[in-house]
């Protein structure tokens, strides 16, 4: 996933609100106050060191913009900060104001539902039983006895040309997508292609997910895809169509 980041976002929206912020609050307590110990400069240094790597990547390899930020590479290092977290929400339940101290444990434990069982259990169930994952999975499995029955091509591409900075392999079909609607293709044993990305060839199939943001892209031209099946995900509807002058792919004759 690409999102676009301001630079005061990579040091807290890639590090799991709110978690981050209870744990820079802590660093800072416990730097003024000559209580961070060497074990917790090295965690530090990794945290830091991390996120200076990625950027330097990012300049070296991908042509670095400053409000660019691939955020699944930043997230991995995140627990390293969650002992701060701790230490912060236990010294906060441990405040000896009683009037304060009971609003403050009030606050932590508000803290934990919010995290432990708003997004932890209903948002990692709802994900699961109906969630945009979940809708991919259900929508892959009944696109991919379509694709299996239609195509009639190569399993690979000849001469394909692989590059470093690419993860496009030689197998095919290939199906393309509007970024965001990535359905698996383990069950048609082919590749995606996202929209935005430089894939060589031309895509064997296209498929449209019709969520709310289905209208912001281009309708797909009679005269090179052709209509083969719509199908119910476990959240949105996705259609398949199969592109007519796909690079080496026969043309297949039409569905009744």
């Amino acid at each position: 996933m690409i999102r676009c980041l301001q630079w005061s976002d990579l040091f807290l929206e890639t590090w799991f609100e709110p978690y981050i912020c209870f744990a820079y609050a802590v660093i800072l307590f416990r730097i003024f106050t000559r209580r961070f110990t060497k074990a917790e400069w090295i965690l530090l240094a990794f945290l830091i060191g991390h996120h200076a790597l990625e950027v330097f990547q990012q300049w070296t390899g991908d042509g670095f913009r400053f409000t660019q930020f691939y955020v699944r590479y930043y997230q991995v290092v995140a627990p390293l900060a969650w002992g701060w977290t701790a230490w912060g929400l236990i010294a906060l339940w441990k405040w000896r104001k009683d009037l304060l101290g009971t609003f403050l444990k009030i606050c932590v434990v508000a803290f934990i539902a919010e995290v432990f069982v708003y997004n932890g259990i209903i948002r990692l169930s709802h994900e699961y039983r109906k969630g945009t994952v979940r809708d991919r999975i259900v929508a892959g499995r009944q696109l991919a006895p379509y694709i299996l029955e239609d195509y009639k091509g190569p399993k690979h591409h000849e001469n394909f040309p692989y590059t470093t900075r690419e993860y496009f392999t030689s197998r095919r079909p290939v199906i393309r997508n509007d970024y965001g609607s990535v359905i698996p293709t383990r069950e048609f044993k082919g590749q995606i292609a996202l929209q935005i990305g430089p894939y060589p060839f031309k895509e064997d199939y296209y498929v449209r997910r019709l969520d709310k943001n289905a209208d912001k892209y281009p309708p797909l031209s009679e005269l090179h895809y052709e209509f083969i099946t719509e199908v119910k995900g476990s959240r949105y509807k996705w259609r398949l169509y199969r592109r007519k002058d796909a690079c080496g792919l026969p043309q297949t004759q039409k569905k009744k």
